[in-house]
């Protein structure tokens, strides 16, 4: 039987349904409530970069880091992420991502720290990304795609935000559905982006990145809402 190491070097990814309880649910569902956007699609006024709106003028939107109010959670992903990384790990950004209804997103990437140049080219396992569904992810509200084994192709920065690449996850991806509470695990060089929601209600997830501690003092100069 694979671990979840090999399962992620192999695949890019793995799914663990219904890995919350509904008491753990219910207590990432209260923190998304009340929690502030950080950044993100405004309807009317564009990309905002730190400028806060209410929830509903966004088309999505990322939110502001809650990585000390997570802490359970972490010690609770700790076996998985601690596997997969050979215990050389540290959390480095915990935000929520939210779609609202009527968004059209869709950005094919690939994800921190191999998105930025310094690290575009290594193909070493030295961050993993954690992706829990705060509501039930469907087809409909805008489900996370991912191309299983994308990890080992080398996806230039260039590339994101291409058509190309958009056009390239349409075809060959599938999307993460599952009830509130599931989690996918991915090696962040997999390509993958939100899906289009096309249903009446807001789609969040729970994103929690841990990377290898040796690469922070870098990354903070690209990512700089980093908190201890």
């Amino acid at each position: 039987m694979m671990g979840y190491r090999d399962i992620i070097l192999n695949d890019g990814y793995t799914i663990i349904p219904e890995f919350l309880d509904r008491a753990d649910l219910k207590k990432v569902v209260d923190l998304e409530r009340n929690t502030s956007p950080w950044k993100g699609l405004h309807k009317e006024f564009g990309w905002q970069n730190e400028k806060i709106f209410d929830k509903q003028e966004y088309v999505h939107y990322w939110s502001v880091q809650v990585k000390k109010q997570t802490q359970w959670l972490q010690e609770k992903l700790h076996p998985i992420v601690s596997d997969i990384m050979q215990t050389n790990y540290k959390w480095f950004l915990v935000d929520f991502h939210t779609t609202n209804p009527g968004s059209d997103y869709i950005l094919a990437h690939i994800d921190t720290p191999y998105q930025f140049r310094p690290w575009n080219h290594i193909t070493e396992l030295i961050a993993v990304q954690c992706l829990i569904a705060v509501d039930d992810f469907t087809h409909e509200s805008g489900a996370t795609r991912l191309i299983a084994g994308s990890h080992r192709e080398q996806t230039l920065v260039e590339d994101i935000g291409s058509k190309e690449l958009d056009d390239k996850l349409l075809a060959e991806g599938s999307d993460f559905v599952a009830p509130a509470g599931s989690v996918v695990i991915y090696h962040p060089r997999t390509i993958h982006s939100t899906m289009p929601n096309m249903s009446n209600k807001p789609r969040s997830a729970l994103l929690l990145c841990a990377v290898r501690p040796d690469l922070i003092d870098s990354l903070v100069h690209y990512q700089p809402q980093y908190e201890e």
